[in-house]
């Protein structure tokens, strides 16, 4: 059995974001811990609507690194082909999923770096205390039923939802906790 756990640089970034330059996103839960922001701040050359819809943008451009892989073997779209057309440093800002250098001018990076590494698990722990093996009895079926990626974010509260067969994104709150990981190594994909 072969499972991954990620907590995507990504994602955290986007939500330190938010978090930083108060975008009031709905649908994306809380955070826990909240972060320390520093010095960080919206800049005033940017509009709180562009920041929003950018942030938006990215957040959804984010998550398309875990869509399942379609294999079937067919030409290139109209989008395909508008991309082919870019130049390479376009081309690549145009498909990365990372966030982009438009947020870097008023994060405050220590002040990301220190709240990503609170984010961290303690790896010291004894392999019987990681939260997989202790929810061996419920990981077992849910990697049987597809389940290869658990993706932790710094979510409050519980959280779990199975964005495709293959990925569960769960709080660390839910991670760790016994009783609430059982319930969301449960859950059911979305309907195919």
């Amino acid at each position: 059995m072969q499972l991954s756990i990620d907590e995507p640089y990504s994602l955290t970034y986007l939500l330190f974001v938010r978090q930083a330059w108060e975008l009031g996103i709905d649908g994306v839960p809380e955070l826990d811990p909240v972060p320390s922001i520093g010095a960080s701040a919206r800049p005033d050359s940017v509009g709180l609507d562009a920041a929003y819809t950018r942030w938006r943008a990215e957040w959804g451009r984010a998550w398309t690194q875990y869509e399942p892989i379609d294999r079937t073997t067919r030409g290139p779209d109209d989008e395909t082909l508008r991309l082919l057309e870019l130049p390479d440093d376009q081309l690549a800002d145009a498909v990365s999923r990372m966030p982009s250098p438009f947020w870097d001018e008023g994060i405050d990076r220590p002040s990301y770096e220190e709240w990503r590494r609170s984010l961290r698990d303690d790896h010291s722990r004894p392999i019987q205390e990681h939260p997989e093996r202790v929810c061996l009895d419920a990981l077992i079926p849910a990697w049987r039923s597809g389940l290869l990626t658990v993706l932790q974010l710094p979510y409050r509260g519980y959280f779990a939802e199975r964005i495709n067969p293959t990925t569960l994104v769960v709080s660390r709150t839910t991670r760790h906790n016994p009783t609430l990981y059982r319930k969301a190594l449960g859950t059911i994909g979305p309907r195919q």
